[in-house]
Parts: C-alpha cells; structure tokens; sequence
C-alpha cells in the first residue's frame, strides 16, 4: 500500500525486493485496517461484522441475563478490543456496536427489539456505582493519545493546573548504579493494570451500599438483575406503563385490592406482607417498611453474628422478592392463583440450596424423611381419652428440617384444638428437644425461636398441657401422614 503518486519504477523495486503485491487502500494487517488519508466508516466494517455474527449465532438459544452479561463482558467487548489498543474507530462505528450488543443484551421477540429499560450508559458502571459490570467501549479507547502524541488537553484536565508548571520545570537527579524504575500510582502495588487504568478515565458515579449488596457470587444473576430492575423502577408496572399512555391496573396477587406497582407487589401488598412477616420474625425484624429501598437498608442493615446469618440477611431479601414477583406474573399472565405455601416453599429450597452451596463443609441439621434437604411436613392424630380417634391432618411445610416440623406440627394440632374446644392435651412425640425447648431446659436454633414462642402462646391458652416423649415405632402413623404432604399443596 503506496501513495498514489509514487512512480512506478519506485513501485516495481519495491515489489521486486520485498516480495509484496500492491494492494489498494485499506488492508488489513493483524486484524486492524491501515489506509491512506482519513477514517472512513467502511474501513471498519469487517469489525462490526465480527460483533453481529456472534450476536446472530445466539439468538436462537435461550439465555437469561446473567448468560448475556458473561457473553457481552467477555466475548463481544473483547473482539474490539486489539483494534482500539492501536487506533481508534469512528464514533459512528462504536455507537453501532453499543447498539446492536444492547439489543441482543434486551432481546429480540418475533423479529422486533424489546424495550430497553436502561440505556447502556446507565449499564456500564460496576456493581457498587449503580450499573451491572459491562463496560462502555468509548471509556477504553487510550484518552491520553492523540494521534500517536500526548493529548495535552486531557494531561491538563487531569493534573491539578498549579502542578503542570512545577512538573515541567522538576529536574531530575540520576544515581549512578541505581536502576531507574517506573511505578503505576494507581495501584498500591505500584504495578501497572489494565483495570486501573480504565478506572482512571471511565466516567464515574458515587457508590451505594444497595447497589453494592445486590451482587452476590452464590446469589444467581437473573435475582440480582430483577431486584436492580426493581429499585430502579425498570419493571412493566404501574409507575412505567402509564409512561406509554396505559391506564394503572389493579394488583394480580393479592386478594385485597391494590394498585400493580413496585411497592405494592414486592413490599406492602398484603401477599407480601403475609410473606415478609413470615421470614422476618425468624431473625427479629420487624416488617413495616413501605418501600423497596427502606425494606432493603432494614434486611442488610441487620447485625449479623456469623458468615451463614450475613449470608442468609443478605440473600433471602433478593430470594423472596424473585419469587414474589415470579408469583405475581404467573397470576397476572398465566392465570394461576396465587399460593403462599408455594411461595414459602420456594423461598425456603433457594435458601437451603444456597446455604449448602456457600458453606458445604458444615454439618446441617437432618431434614424430613424424603430429602436432606428436601420437603416438610407435618402429620398428627388427636383421640380421645377412650383412644378413638377424632381429628388426623396431614399439612405440608416447606423446606426445611425435622425440628422445624416438630415445631410447626405441633402449633397446628394445638390450634386446632384450642379452636373446637379441647383445652386438656397430652402430646405424645418422639422428639426430646422440643420438650426441652418449651420447658426453657435448652435453647432452641436461631432459625427457630419465633415458632417456639407461637407454640408457647398457644399452649398457655389451654387449661392443662402434658407433653410425652415416645419411640419412633409408635409413631409410625403420623409419620406416614407427614410423608402424605409431599404430593399435596394444602392441609388435608
């Protein structure tokens, strides 16, 4: 590649001792195009194709947008990268770019491009500044070159101005014998980083403890990504839909009245509500909070005692927020009822799941005879004093492990027979603990001290309480009713 006025006996040495063809202007050598004169938006078009057939050959698969942020992050930013490490593409080029890669990451439904909740200015700050971790391509271009020279203008926005004269006019005194050796100030390390560097010239905003909570290694990415949806206001409610001209709908979930929107749904809707108030006395929180964000700060602003307690605070507001959303679509779109047991029984298996994934090397409580962990549930038969039987339930209960159900068990026979009647009980089951644990002789798990206060209540509304350990042999029939609640969702 020559200027088009060399002569040709220029051109014909050249090819001769080299060995090279003459090809017109641009080529491409190592995956960059080199031209004569200036940038031209074609030049960079095999570039941009790169991106697009990466992006065609996914989309017929199906991926959440934990999946598409691994593949933008790592595959999609990375092909531009070599390229813009020794020029820089058009601004026209690298806006086509953005574009299509926001589209893929948004998706395509029957041929046409789904609403793009955030820009992807808004995307492209890390976690604990507001965004989800993708990077935008004009803040890695080399801001301090210039067409191969110093940009002065940019050195001079950098540099506290009565420190450029100074810095000009310092001198610098050699050591003989004393290497000289280059330190990266960005790094305490002193070495220089690729990620320091972008950190320097990358726009920025200030950083949030919420923003900085919703990311979690074992949490997975698609909960993270809803919950920062959702305190962002990036959902198809109430408070965006009348954007579009759409008049506010009423609540799918709930069976009091109340309007589609964030707070309703995930917060003070009285499913919600039932939900929260469930899960929250376990740690001793109280649920009276009106909004995502103060619902948030109250979960994550809990003293902890140990890493399984800050993982369980920090995770189950994210956990059951999915679900209750997860909830409310398949009510409002697939025409299903709303189920707080089934509610309360996926939050529970994505906590156990997560809490064994986290901490596998501790020993966990045994769980209920199917799984460990797996599916609870309670059995129990009420006689009379003659030995004839007059009440028998079988009621599932979750997730969770054999003192949960003991415990849970036990408040719904009691309560059954405070409400018809029966105020003189001998409770007859082959668990020790929570005789125990009624008695004040020890103390119960964290998890569970709530229902053991609920028992108690119920058990000082009776007139006389006896309460008898038995062998697992005679226990065989409520065993039985207890196995009986894993193929049903309601008390039979």
């Amino acid at each position: 590649m020559i200027p088009s006025n060399t002569p040709p006996d220029i051109i014909s040495l050249t090819q001769e001792v080299t060995g090279f063809s003459q090809k017109s202007s641009p080529i491409s050598y190592l995956g960059c195009p080199m031209y004569i004169g200036g940038q031209r938006i074609i030049y960079y078009s095999e570039l941009v194709a790169k991106v697009v057939k990466k992006i065609s050959e996914w989309h017929s698969r199906i991926l959440s947008f934990g999946g598409k942020v691994t593949l933008v992050k790592h595959v999609l930013q990375s092909i531009p990268i070599h390229t813009m490490t020794t020029i820089s593409p058009p601004k026209t080029t690298l806006n086509y770019i953005k574009r299509v890669t926001s589209d893929f990451f948004w998706g395509l439904e029957k041929d046409r491009k789904k609403y793009h909740w955030a820009s992807w200015e808004t995307l492209s700050f890390p976690y604990d500044e507001g965004g989800i971790g993708v990077r935008n391509l004009e803040d890695v271009l080399s801001q301090f070159l210039l067409n191969g020279q110093w940009n002065e203008t940019m050195i001079r926005q950098r540099v506290h101005p009565p420190l450029v004269p100074k810095i000009l006019s310092t001198n610098l005194h050699l050591q003989e014998g004393v290497p000289d050796e280059a330190v990266w100030t960005a790094n305490d390390s002193g070495v220089f980083s690729c990620s320091s560097a972008w950190n320097l010239i990358r726009k920025k905003k200030d950083k949030s403890i919420i923003s900085t909570w919703l990311w979690h290694k074992h949490i997975p990415f698609k909960m993270s990504v809803f919950l920062w949806r959702a305190i962002k206001s990036k959902l198809p409610t109430n408070e965006r839909i009348i954007n579009f001209g759409a008049e506010p709908v009423n609540c799918s979930c709930c069976s009091r009245p109340g309007l589609d929107d964030i707070d309703h749904i995930l917060v003070n809707g009285n499913f919600a509500s039932f939900i929260w108030n469930f899960f929250a006395a376990s740690v001793g929180i109280s649920h009276n909070q009106n909004t995502l964000r103060n619902l948030l700060t109250a979960w994550w602003g809990t003293e902890h005692k140990n890493a399984v307690q800050k993982l369980f605070l920090h995770s189950l507001p994210i956990i059951t927020c999915w679900n209750l959303w997860k909830n409310r679509c398949s009510a409002k779109y697939g025409g299903k009822k709303s189920s707080i047991i089934k509610v309360k029984f996926l939050i529970q298996k994505d906590i156990i799941m997560l809490l064994h994934i986290a901490f596998p090397y501790l020993q966990w409580p045994e769980a209920c005879a199917m799984n460990n962990p797996g599916k609870i549930g309670g059995g129990g038969i009420l006689r009379d004093h003659q030995g004839n039987m007059r009440y028998a339930f079988s009621i599932p209960l979750g997730i969770g492990s054999n003192n949960f159900t003991e415990t849970l068990a036990a408040q719904q026979g009691i309560y059954w027979c405070v409400q018809h009647g029966f105020k003189k009980i001998i409770r007859e089951v082959d668990s020790k603990l929570l005789a125990n644990w009624i008695s004040y002789k020890s103390k119960p798990p964290w998890q569970i001290p709530q229902h053991i206060r609920e028992l108690i209540r119920r058990v000082r509304q009776l007139k006389f309480f006896e309460y008898r350990h038995i062998f697992g042999e005679a226990n065989s029939t409520t065993n039985f009713l207890a196995k009986g609640s894993h193929n049903s969702d309601i008390i039979r």
